[in-house]
């Protein structure tokens, strides 16, 4: 026999022990390759990953190294991390992903973390000396950040000069999804696109929903005034939105905790009988009704006594009378349905408001008017169709069920039906609970200036 055919013959040989002990240790044997395959997907994405943020960092640090003039200061950028957003992984991914891109362009970052619900809030109430505001947390961080920066009394001026940014740090992220909606499956690259575009500097005007509670006057017919709360997403109520607030009690099913509560949930106490009177009013781009035409009247300088030589002194050129939106004379733009209350009876399994900026991408319309689209669902609707629904959203992220209605509305209120037993309904506002009473919401167009992705 040559020495070819021994070598060949041991490593016939060796195969063989290997396939038979493959097939005589099977489960060990799936074991290894699933944990191998893992340990591949891992390594690729982690090589991935690196090699994204490198070049996330470079662009920014080109940014920190342009010359800038000795009397110039660095931008001031103030971050208000929620530490216990996302299971308390806020933190960490902020120092990893979104920090060195703010460092590297030559910003002075002042970070300031929150302990308790509504500190966010409290600490834009004395806000200032800061040149932009990152929000590092989820939809109910930049709810408090908004909703503390409108209450301020100069919160409409310094709202539309103080740009703020949205880091994709929470369990919920709608908000910073619709301004990020390329980078929506991939949470690494959107994190560092939110953080890039403070450095950009691309901002847009967006529209704000203001929350009003209709208190009902005491018995000595008083009313007292609560505090308006601001969104920029959406208002929902109903048995969807109660299945989706129990999804972290499935925490253990990992990747299918989103279909189990959407089964377990049919079985549960949810809102199927979202029962109120809806009052709404159109939209309208303006009129003689809803706006009034400014009158820009320029302030003369006090001055002296004029000395005769004065007269031979030509005056300063004479400004050109501005243009565009300003001078449209809305006293002569008539529309009778502006401002008119209609009413709408309703008895649904689910309600919501939606924003222009988190419909944008999801849904395609034609309406040019800021609005609201009020949506609502079927009267009624079986288990099996809500566990299959539930399924469908989860795929696609949006709604599928026919018997529904949508409406555009510039304002509407919501009074909702007193419940016989005594349970607990929430209204979710941008993804924070809050108790559902009678409510007045308004569209207040391009009220913030949000960065965005250009």
């Amino acid at each position: 026999m040559t020495i070819s055919a021994e070598i060949f013959k041991s490593i016939n040989v060796f195969m063989m022990g290997i396939v038979s002990k493959l097939r005589n240790n099977w489960k060990k044997s799936v074991f290894g390759v699933c944990l191998l395959s893992y340990g591949v997907k891992y390594a690729i994405d982690y090589l991935e990953t690196q090699d994204l943020l490198q070049q996330y960092c470079e662009e920014a640090r080109s940014y920190g190294r342009q010359p800038v003039p000795v009397a110039v200061s660095p931008k001031k950028v103030t971050v208000i991390l929620n530490p216990a957003a996302k299971g308390r992984k806020a933190k960490d991914l902020f120092e990893k992903y979104c920090g060195p891109i703010l460092y590297l362009a030559g910003f002075k970052v002042s970070i300031v973390q929150t302990e308790h619900v509504g500190q966010a809030r409290s600490y834009m109430d004395i806000m200032e000396n800061t040149d932009a505001i990152v929000v590092a947390g989820g939809d109910g961080t930049v709810g408090e950040v908004i909703t503390g920066l409108l209450r301020r009394i100069d919160g409409d001026e310094v709202a539309k000069k103080l740009p703020i940014a949205v880091l994709p740090l929470g369990k919920h992220n709608d908000v910073a999804t619709a301004l990020f909606y390329p980078f929506r499956h991939n949470q690494v690259k959107m994190m560092a696109e939110a953080a890039l575009t403070v450095v950009r500097g691309t901002t847009r005007m967006v529209d704000v929903m203001k929350v009003d509670v209709l208190e009902e006057p005491n018995e000595h017919g008083d009313i007292t005034p609560n505090k308006p709360v601001y969104a920029i997403g959406s208002l929902q109520w109903g048995a969807f939105k109660d299945a989706d607030s129990r999804t972290e009690k499935y925490w253990y099913l990992g990747p299918l905790k989103r279909y189990a509560t959407y089964f377990w949930s049919s079985f549960k106490n949810l809102t199927w009988d979202c029962d109120a009177l809806v009052k709404y009013t159109l939209p309208c781009s303006g009129c003689s009704r809803c706006r009034v035409k400014k009158l820009v009247i320029e302030e003369k300088k006090v001055e002296g006594p004029r000395r005769w030589w004065q007269a031979f002194v030509p005056r300063g050129p004479i400004a050109p009378p501005k243009t565009g939106e300003e001078d449209v004379d809305y006293s002569k733009i008539l529309n009778p349905q502006c401002g008119e209350w209609h009413h709408l009876p309703l008895k649904t399994v689910e309600f919501s408001a939606t924003s222009p900026l988190v419909r944008t991408n999801l849904v395609k319309e034609d309406y040019t008017i800021p609005a609201l689209r009020l949506y609502t669902g079927p009267s009624t609707i079986s288990i099996l169709d809500f566990i299959s629904e539930g399924f469908q959203r989860v795929w696609s992220e949006q709604r599928f069920v026919l018997d529904n209605k949508d409406i555009f509305a510039q304002s509407f209120e919501l009074h909702p039906k007193e419940e016989k037993e005594d349970v607990e309904r929430w209204y979710s506002i941008d993804n924070d609970n809050y108790e559902v009473k009678n409510i007045r919401v308004t569209l207040l167009p391009e009220k913030i200036r949000l960065y965005c992705y250009s």
